[in-house]
């Protein structure tokens, strides 16, 4: 009895059982969660922005959804080889980062997505005021966001709203490298290498996870939008990260006011 106990911890720490597992839990769950809010908060016309190798499950009979990414298809599977180079891309409408849509017309789209991206930008409040920028009044914003203690990231610490502000009023590119070097050692624990490793990341311009949070982190920065820019947004869902295990999002819909 005890043998296979510890036979089955063994597997349990397979990578490949984890993937497993994860892959599973993700078709059978969280798309399917997705899929429920997309059908119930996004219609008519809007852009979803990073993530094209897995667009949000909406209702085609009353959604067009056009495609936004930094990259063109062919530099985005050169750079991200790993990820992206035997699969199939959305095809890219607007190639523009997240926080400079500037290829999209102000309140022009009724809604805007963007799963597992939040954590990916230099500068979310920029990137927040972008967005109601572009979205007509009382349209959509429609962010899944992986919670960190789920991920890759569960040893890094939160990141605080000051640095959120500092990113805002004070971009610095000392600070872009300070991410790369924590993004580098998630990896490598050589300082070395981790160094190494974080030029050429930052030399290709490789997507990190720039920030990492829990969602009263990103309330608390739609919060500080809310009391001191002219951006205004009503939170009006928030799906929290499971008691499951395999859950590693969470969900803010976001309504615009202007």
């Amino acid at each position: 009895m005890l043998y296979k106990i510890k036979q089955t911890l063994k597997l349990f720490k397979k990578k490949w059982f984890i993937w497993t597992i994860n892959i599973i839990y993700y078709y059978f769950k969280i798309r399917k969660n997705r899929k429920h809010l997309a059908h119930q908060y996004i219609k008519w016309q809007g852009v979803e922005i990073w993530w094209l190798i897995n667009p949000t499950p909406v209702n085609q009979k009353i959604t067009k959804v056009k495609y936004v990414d930094y990259l063109d298809e062919e530099s985005l599977k050169k750079n991200y080889n790993n990820e992206l180079a035997k699969t199939n891309l959305q095809k890219i409408d607007y190639i523009c980062k997240a926080d400079n849509l500037d290829k999209i017309d102000s309140n022009s789209q009724d809604f805007v997505i963007g799963n597992h991206l939040f954590e990916h930008l230099d500068n979310p409040i920029k990137a927040l005021l972008e967005r109601h920028r572009v979205i007509k009044n009382w349209g959509i914003v429609f962010m899944a966001i992986p919670d960190k203690r789920r991920t890759f990231d569960e040893k890094r610490e939160r990141t605080t709203l000051n640095h959120i502000i500092s990113d805002y009023t004070n971009p610095s590119e000392e600070r872009d490298r300070e991410h790369y070097i924590q993004y580098a050692g998630i990896e490598y624990k050589d300082a070395k290498k981790i160094k190494e490793e974080a030029k050429r990341l930052k030399s290709i311009n490789y997507s990190i996870h720039y920030h990492v949070f829990l969602e009263e982190d990103v309330l608390e920065i739609v919060n500080r939008c809310n009391n001191n820019t002219y951006a205004k947004f009503d939170v009006v869902y928030v799906k929290h990260t499971a008691k499951n295990l395999w859950d590693n999002e969470f969900i803010i819909i976001l309504k615009i006011k202007k």
